[in-house]
C-alpha cells in the first residue's frame, strides 16, 4: 500500500502547486512499485503520475513519462490504463500514427470477457476511436459514436485529464 499512499500524497502536492515535491514523491512511489515486480495494485501508478502531470499543465512531461514507462511494462490487461492514456496523449500531440498500435492493444484487451466491467476505460477508448473515424473520413460513424460517448463521458466520475480535451477535439473535427 505504500506506493499507493505515496501516489496520493504526490497528487495532493501537485494540485497545491508544490510540483518539485510531488515529482520526488512520484519517483519514490514508482521506485517502490518497480521493486514489487508489477503486482496488480501498482500497475496503474504510471498512469496516475502522467494524468496528474497533465492536469497541472505539464503535458509534455506526462507524455514523455509514459513513453518511457509503458514499453517496460509486461504485456497484459493490467497495463490497460497506462496504455490508453499514452494513446490519448500521443493523439493530442498530433502523433496519431504512433498512437494507433497502443489503441489497437487497448481495443484487444477491452474485447475480452475479463474486462467487461471496465466501462470508464471503454468510454475513453471510444472517444479515441471517434477521433480516428473522423481522420479516416468516416464522419457519419464518428458522429454516431460521439453522440453516444460524449454525454456519458461528461457525467462519468473522474472524467478528467486529457479525456475532455479528446472529446473537444472530436467535436471540433465534426
Amino acid at each position: 500500500y505504500l506506493p499507493l499512499l505515496l501516489m496520493r500524497r504526490g497528487q495532493a502536492l501537485a494540485r497545491l502547486g508544490r510540483i518539485d515535491e510531488a515529482r520526488s514523491i512520484f519517483e519514490e512511489a514508482i521506485h517502490i512499485g518497480d521493486t514489487m515486480v508489477w503486482i496488480t495494485s501498482v500497475f496503474h501508478l504510471p498512469a496516475e503520475v502522467a494524468q496528474t502531470m497533465y492536469e497541472i499543465g505539464a503535458k509534455q512531461e506526462a507524455l514523455t513519462f509514459l513513453e518511457e514507462r509503458v514499453p517496460t511494462m509486461p504485456m497484459g490487461v493490467r497495463r490497460l490504463q497506462p496504455v490508453y492514456l499514452l494513446a490519448s496523449l500521443l493523439t493530442l500531440a498530433g502523433r496519431d500514427d504512433e498512437a494507433l498500435p497502443y489503441l489497437r492493444e487497448v481495443v484487444h484487451w477491452l474485447s475480452l470477457p475479463i474486462t467487461q466491467s471496465f466501462s470508464l476505460a471503454r468510454l475513453r477508448v471510444m472517444a479515441l476511436v471517434c477521433g480516428r473515424l473522423c481522420q479516416s473520413g468516416h464522419r457519419t460513424d464518428a458522429a454516431r459514436l460521439f453522440g453516444y460517448v460524449s454525454p456519458l463521458s461528461r457525467v462519468a466520475d473522474r472524467f478528467n485529464g486529457p479525456w475532455p480535451d479528446i472529446l473537444d477535439r472530436v467535436a471540433e473535427d465534426l
